[in-house]
């Protein structure tokens, strides 16, 4: 660790997950158990007509020896992150079943064979 002398935020050299944005990284915090930070993924490929409105990522909180968290998924994730909010990935892929079936029924009702 090396402290940054304009802030005093401690700098580690933690090497980001793969597929992470390492434009979209936090910054080192301190909470009771050490330090972490909140690491966000590549946003998800949409449709570009879906793009502009949407960001879906994954976030994770990591601590200094690059370990991701996972000992505490309901408060700490990894989590899927779309419409503000984190979602379970459990939750995310309940969802994703609910959408192809709407859209099944959707091309049904459309007279669309599948």
């Amino acid at each position: 660790m090396r402290e940054n002398s304009a802030t005093t935020t401690p700098q580690f050299n933690a090497p980001l997950p793969a597929g992470a944005d390492p434009t979209h990284v936090d910054n080192w915090e301190r909470f009771d158990r050490g330090f972490y930070r909140l690491v966000w993924s590549e946003p998800m490929p949409l449709p570009e007509r879906l793009a502009p409105h949407h960001d879906i990522r994954v976030v994770c909180t990591q601590v200094p020896d690059g370990t991701v968290v996972t000992d505490d998924p309901a408060n700490e994730g990894p989590f899927v992150y779309f419409c503000d909010q984190d979602h379970t990935p459990g939750g995310v892929r309940a969802l994703a079943q609910a959408l192809l079936a709407a859209a099944d029924l959707a091309d049904r009702w459309a007279g669309v064979q599948r």
